[in-house]
This record gives structure tokens, C-alpha cells and sequence, in this order.
């Protein structure tokens, strides 16, 4: 059967009037030929409203400027920014709000006249969404650095408890001696050499669990991702979990400091530590091996958790990144703790990669930037 231009037109419109994107045609100037209604609804004009003007009235002011360009340079040029790219970017409505959406521009042409589609989804409840798992993931981590800072408290108290009972023991023997006035110079500045060391034990101490409590900021700024490594197994090594377990830092003294987040990088290195306590935990009866190493990689720098703990089942492995997926009991574990370090890494400009065979053990490669801009 035979459809008359009529028709066709109509089935076209009802097409156009129906699809739950926005769609939005627009001639080589940028003028406004078409606005169907979910474009109505996202912007909050009527198609009357627009049609006839230039697109970039639906742009926030700082982009309105570059729009025209970017036409112009395709068509002289065939220089692809948006057109054929899926981009994100925002929107602004009648009223002056802004929206985040999702712009794909396809090119075709009536004749010898160009024309561009531009189909376009809100993205708002998206980003909602994003913002809440990244409010959990913090919140998450917040929680476990204080859970952790409580498991570590009894090993810690001890820890400074060595030190205090020998500074205790040498300035009881210098009072002792001097009220014999029997102490010799030399000996008085050795004991208090001695005390001077045991002080220094503890300030260090002392300053890596307050360093580890506090937020470091969100800024980006140089990090010695050695030191950062190496404080944070100083302290886990008080958890419980890691009695018995040998951890073995191979740390690469000449890689260079990445430009990222202090912060983040205690809270990968302290996750990927836990699940390796977790895991290793499961097998009592081997040795239980945590090693941690840094090595420069081109232009990244790669931190490696290896252990030769229980591994993962492939299943496990294709979900281990998946936020609120984890296979321990409950009260054990969110899973957030991987989900977390993926986000934080691929945030960077890094990369994340977990290779596990289940009986054998885990290695998880995280690859920091060491210049994002570069």
C-alpha cells in the first residue's frame, strides 16, 4: 500500500511527538526547525517559542558564546566536538535552572541543505543517584576508618605502652642515681638519649593515627604515595586481623608523587589491606602473605595488593566492583569497600584491575595518574 507525503508526514510527527527524549533539528546556523514535545516539558518553552530562534538560548551563558563556532568549524572544516559524541553537558530551562542531560547530534541533509538532530535525556535523576551512592560511599568510609581506629586502639595502647614504661624505667634510674650522686655524665646523656628515642616513638605514633582519623581534604596536591602506603600499614598492622599475617612492602623508592587526593589513596590502600586480611583470614591453615608494591608504569603510578588468601569465584569477580555487592555475611561486610576504590580511581583519571583465582589468592592493580592534565 501505497503511503501518500501526508501520511508519511504525520507517522513522522506522531514518531517525533512520542519518544521519551527530547529531539531537537536545527539548521546549519543553528536555527530551531523542530522542538518536540518532551523538549517542551525538559525546557519549559512552548515549540512556538523557539522555533525560528538560535539553539543556544537553551545553553547556560558561558556556552552560548562557542556554540556558533562549533557549527562553523564542522562545516568548513569536519571537525567532530559534538556532532557524532555522546556528550554530557547542561541545559538551561525557561526559567533560568539548569539541568544535567545527554546530547547526541547526528548529521543529515534534505537536498543540498544540512541539518542536525540533537536527541537529548535528562539525566538529573542519574546524577541524583550518583551523588547518593557517593554520599554512602563516603559515609561508608568515614564509618569504617573510626571502626577501624577502634580495632586498632587495644595494639596501639600497647604499642605506647612500651615505650612509656621504658622512659618511665630510665628517668626512675637517672633519680635514683642522682640522689646517690653517683651518676656519671656520660651515662646520664645516654639514658637521656635513650629517652629522647622512646618520646620520638611515640610522637610517631601519635601523629599517624591523628594524620589517619582526619579528613586530609579534597584538594588535589602532590602525594608521596610511599608514605601514604607505609603509614597505613603501620597502623592496620594493629588490627587483629593482621596478627600472624606477613606484610611485605616492596616500595619502589624512585617512583615520582602522583598529583591526586591524600585522602583517597589512604582509603584505597586501607580497603584493599582489609579485604586482604579477609580473605587470607579464610585460609587458616597456610601462611598468610600480604605484599604491597609500587612501581612507576609509563605514566602512572601502580600500587599492587597481592595475597594468597581464599581468591574469588569468576561470578564474584565479574560483580566485585558493584556497589552494595558483597558475598560475606551480614554485619561483615556493604560492599562498598571495592566499589568505593574503583570510584575513587577511575575519578583520578586511574584505572583499577582485580585478577583472582579462587584457593589461590587476589592481586589488585590500581593505576594513579601521575599528571592527569598530561
Amino acid at each position: 500500500m501505497k503511503i501518500s507525503l501526508t501520511e508519511q508526514k504525520r507517522y513522522v510527527d506522531a514518531v517525533m511527538e512520542n519518544v521519551f527524549n527530547g529531539i531537537i533539528c536545527i539548521d546549519s546556523l543553528g536555527i530551531i526547525e523542530s522542538f518536540n514535545s518532551t523538549a517542551e516539558k525538559m525546557f519549559g518553552y512552548r515549540a512556538a517559542d523557539v522555533l525560528g530562534q538560535n539553539v543556544k538560548m537553551l545553553m547556560p551563558q558561558q556556552h552560548r558564546e562557542a556554540h556558533d563556532g562549533y557549527l562553523q568549524r564542522y562545516l568548513k572544516t569536519g571537525e567532530r566536538r559534538i556532532i557524532g559524541n555522546l556528550r554530557q553537558l547542561e541545559g538551561q530551562r525557561k526559567d533560568g535552572s539548569r539541568f544535567p542531560m545527554e546530547l547526541a547530534v547526528t548529521e543529515t541533509q534534505v537536498g543540498e541543505h544540512p541539518f542536525f538532530i540533537g536527541t537529548i535525556r535528562d539525566i538529573s535523576d542519574q546524577k541524583r543517584a550518583e551523588r547518593e551512592l557517593n554520599a554512602a560511599r563516603q559515609k561508608y568510609f568515614h564509618q569504617e576508618k573510626m571502626a577501624a581506629i577502634g580495632n586498632l586502639a587495644a595494639g596501639i595502647v600497647h604499642e605506647i605502652g612500651n615505650p612509656i614504661a621504658a622512659i618511665a624505667g630510665l628517668l626512675n634510674g637517672i633519680c635514683e642515681a642522682s640522689l646517690r650522686n653517683d651518676i656519671e655524665p656520660v651515662a646520664l646523656q645516654d639514658n637521656l638519649q635513650l629517652v629522647m628515642e622512646q618520646v620520638e616513638r611515640i610522637v610517631h605514633i601519635t601523629r599517624d593515627v591523628s594524620e589517619f582519623a582526619n579528613p586530609q581534604g579534597e584538594e588535589l596536591q602532590l602525594v608521596d604515595t610511599n608514605n601514604l602506603i607505609g603509614r597505613t600499614c603501620r597502623l592496620m598492622r594493629h588490627d587483629h586481623r593482621f596478627q600472624g599475617i606477613d606484610v611485605v612492602m616492596d616500595l619502589d623508592a624512585q617512583i615520582p608523587a602522583v598529583f591526586g587526593v591524600g585522602d583517597h589513596v589512604i582509603q584505597i590502600v586501607m580497603n584493599l589491606l582489609s579485604n586482604a586480611a579477609d580473605a587470607v583470614g579464610e585460609v587458616p591453615e597456610r601462611d598468610a602473605v600480604i605484599t604491597l608494591r609500587s612501581r612507576r608504569s609509563g605514566r602512572f603510578v601502580s600500587i599492587e595488593v597481592n595475597d594468597n588468601g581464599c581468591g574469588m569465584a569468576p561470578d564474584t569477580l565479574r560483580h566485585a566492583t558493584e556497589a552494595f555487592y558483597t558475598t560475606k555475611p551480614v554485619g561483615k561486610g556493604t560492599g562498598l569497600g571495592l566499589s568505593l576504590c574503583h570510584a575513587l580511581v577511575t575519578a583520578g583519571g586511574g584505572d583499577m584491575q582485580i585478577h583472582s583465582q579462587q584457593g589461590i589468592g587476589t592481586a589488585v592493580h590500581v593505576l594513579l595518574p601521575i599528571n592527569p592534565s598530561g
